[in-house]
């Protein structure tokens, strides 16, 4: 999932105890939606986790993209010095 969808981590959620695979970082809800659609067609039911939206316009972007651009970066940033 991470080759096709650029981003795929697994997560333990303690509240609900289920785990859970967050796949892929869109610039905006529309695409996040777009690429939800996509996922409930070829793996199964999927969400859009809504909160990144929201801090994303919290914090004054329009389209959550300079900020998805600073995220992606910050994780290959991380992503190389895991693996060294």
């Amino acid at each position: 999932m991470e080759r096709k969808y650029g981003t795929a981590r697994v997560v333990f959620r303690q509240g609900d105890q289920t785990w859970r695979v967050l796949v892929g970082l869109q610039p905006t809800l529309e695409s996040a939606n777009a690429l939800a659609q996509q996922l409930d067609k070829e793996a199964g039911p999927a969400l859009v986790d809504s909160d990144y939206y929201r801090f994303c316009y919290a914090l004054g972007f329009r389209d959550c993209e300079s900020l998805f651009k600073a995220m992606t970066a910050a994780q290959r940033s991380f992503r190389s010095t895991e693996n060294t």
